[in-house]
């Protein structure tokens, strides 16, 4: 079965993305009613066009130019995937013991685009078909890209798991499209 995933090592080997270069919002902790659970927050921040709501937290983007970084790399982006994207989410992992639990994201529709961009620490994606078909793990390194298809998120939930090796902090940027916006 075709998963809608494709992972790209290596991807970025021209733009350095650290906590540093982010603004980030303070963590909110809260209830997702969608996944049953609670979820412990991590410092993260919006760029776009548009506000994105997710997991039961909301947020009202920056404007792709509060960062050079983040504007270049949607345009960059936008040129090899062949998208236009209307929001990013950075968020912060700060050490091995901070992960986000298996779940799938929420989109529109299943020609929507998920591309996610990681910097820093190596860490672990996990990618769970919901049929029960084997687990999958991606090590994810300093400017890896994954592409992820509208319909992976209903075929498979993915996470990253916490570690017990300890390990640096990891900046996630999240790229989406959502066909309302096209």
């Amino acid at each position: 079965m075709e998963l809608g995933i494709s992972h790209f090592p290596k991807w970025d080997d021209k733009t350095v993305v650290t906590p540093e270069d982010i603004i980030w919002n303070e963590p909110v902790n809260r209830y997702d009613e969608r996944h049953g659970r609670y979820i412990t927050g991590r410092p993260s921040q919006g760029y776009g066009t548009h506000d994105f709501e997710y997991a039961g937290k909301n947020i009202s983007p920056l404007p792709w130019e509060a960062s050079d970084k983040i504007l270049d790399l949607k345009g960059r982006l936008e040129d090899f995937v062949g998208v236009k994207f209307y929001f990013c989410l950075a968020g912060l992992y700060e050490s091995n013991e901070v992960g986000i639990p298996m779940h799938h994201d929420e989109i529109e529709s299943p020609t929507d685009v998920i591309v996610s961009l990681s910097y820093g620490a190596t860490r672990i994606f996990e990618l769970q078909p919901i049929d029960g078909s084997p687990l999958q793990r991606f090590v994810l390194e300093e400017g890896d890209l994954v592409i992820m298809t509208g319909r992976n998120q209903e075929l498979c939930q993915h996470g990253v798991p916490e570690l017990e090796t300890p390990c640096g902090p990891r900046v996630n940027l999240t790229f989406r499209t959502k066909g309302t916006f096209a």
